[in-house]
């Protein structure tokens, strides 16, 4: 036998736990990382100004054709460039840009891109590397390198981090699928401090 005031104690607790249910289910709670899942990692940073904070974007390429950089290289790289060279020829141009951005202890990006007249028609692969000027491996995260699709006019952007008063170099190439000479241009040692 139940009386009327343990009923009624007990209508309006399941009452209150329907209702803390619905609200932390409806949005009024944000939801939790799992434990042990990785947090988002600064991939962006605009340089306009001091003061500001590198943004949780992700922006990886979706055309990682040959890379050793875990989950692929960037679709562009941000921040200021600090060495850029280029190489004519009758073929068309090679440009190499190095950027630095001060996200992750240090961020220096490279990319390549092909411009001219022969390079937009031609079919090739455009490879790019960037690497600590003191280590001679070829393993990420000292070394990182990007082979483009066949038909590419530019590679993806490599990245290496912890770069802070460390010199890099970058080296870009475009190689023709028909076996024509290649074109190579390589970047100055560069962000020492």
């Amino acid at each position: 036998m139940s009386d009327d005031g343990t009923d009624t104690f007990f209508g309006v607790v399941g009452g209150l736990v329907v209702l803390v249910g619905l609200a932390m289910g409806g949005g009024g709670a944000a939801p939790t990382a799992p434990s042990g899942a990785p947090s988002p990692t600064p991939t962006s940073f605009t340089s306009a100004g001091t003061g500001q904070r590198p943004t949780t974007t992700t922006t990886r390429a979706t055309n990682s054709t040959s890379t050793n950089i875990p989950g692929g290289p960037l679709m562009v790289c941000t921040g200021t460039v600090i060495e850029q060279k280029t190489r004519t020829t009758s073929s068309g141009t090679m440009t190499v840009q190095v950027y630095y951005s001060p996200i992750n202890g240090g961020r220096n990006c490279a990319v390549a891109t092909t411009g001219g007249n022969v390079f937009s028609g031609q079919r090739g692969t455009v490879k790019i590397n960037l690497h600590f000027t003191s280590y001679e491996g070829k393993r990420w995260p000292r070394y990182a390198r990007h082979t483009s699709a066949s038909n590419a006019t530019r590679s993806g952007s490599v990245y290496l981090d912890n770069t802070d008063n460390r010199c890099v170099r970058s080296t870009a190439s475009f190689r023709p699928s028909t076996g024509g000479k290649i074109v190579i241009v390589t970047s100055g040692r560069t962000g020492c401090g």
